[in-house]
């Protein structure tokens, strides 16, 4: 199986797939614009009262924790419950789920009871799901002795799904292949919620497609149209960005990808 399938950027743009986003409190707008750009319909909710209609017309949901409280702890559980029925792709987000054993227990009650479909963060959430030391710092990765392949592929293993661990080098499985690649650059840490605006990528091509290619595909979109820019400053490579990602084509992102593999 090749790793990239760029012509998922093309389906994802005809067939404008909804994506059912919980996020947090911080990145919604940027988020719902990343789902908009690459062509598909964000929907984002609070009421627990909309959770079956939802649910029901969703092709694939989005859950984060980052700013985690009682009130998403029971919309979350309540989508999660409802979509036993219908069996959405789901990607779940445990943002710094090891800086707190109110994340960490209620995630892993979570996850232990339901299933997804993708587990994406970084290694230190990664490793504190595997109860692995690690020295996180919020929600930024931290540093640990494990190998981060072998981080993400047990964890893959150990929740049935899929796993993406983001950071300067990307790493997917499915709990028996380990999949990896460097399209980033320096921008993507220091712009606060690019992380939760690749998981809500990764559901959008998770809806067009349920497969481990499409989780690297939905990553190597995303870092290659970051990579791509190259202006200074925090706030005007990120408009660059969101710029690349509207605009992005099987034939624009083809192009990206021979350049990139020529520059290495």
């Amino acid at each position: 199986m090749k790793q990239f399938d760029w012509s998922l950027i093309e389906r994802v743009r005809s067939t404008h797939p909804l994506v059912l986003i919980i996020n947090n409190a911080v990145t919604p707008q940027i988020v719902a614009n990343a789902v908009n750009f690459i062509g598909a319909s964000p929907m984002m909710i609070t009421a627990p009262e909309e959770v079956p209609d939802m649910v029901a017309q969703a092709d694939a949901i989005c859950l984060n924790i980052g700013t985690l409280n009682q009130a998403q702890q029971e919309l979350m559980t309540a989508i999660l419950a409802a979509n036993q029925a219908f069996h959405r792709p789901v990607v779940f987000d445990p943002v710094a789920v090891g800086s707190s054993s109110f994340r960490l227990n209620w995630t892993k009650q979570v996850l232990d009871r339901y299933p997804v479909t993708c587990l994406r963060g970084n290694a230190g959430e990664m490793a504190a799901l595997l109860h692995r030391p690690w020295h996180s710092h919020g929600i930024d990765s931290g540093e640990g002795q494990d190998n981060v392949s072998e981080l993400v592929q047990e964890c893959a293993r150990h929740f049935h799904s899929f796993a993406l661990a983001s950071g300067p080098t990307d790493y997917v499985s499915d709990g028996i292949d380990v999949e990896e690649s460097t399209f980033t650059n320096p921008y993507f840490p220091r712009y606060v919620g690019t992380g939760d605006m690749l998981s809500s990528l990764v559901a959008t091509f998770l809806a067009v497609e349920n497969s481990l290619q499409a989780v690297s595909t939905a990553v190597g979109t995303f870092t290659l149209c970051g990579q791509s820019c190259h202006d200074r400053g925090s706030l005007t490579w990120f408009n660059h960005f969101n710029d690349v990602l509207s605009e992005i084509t099987t034939v624009e992102i083809t192009k990206l990808f021979e350049k990139s593999e020529h520059n290495d």
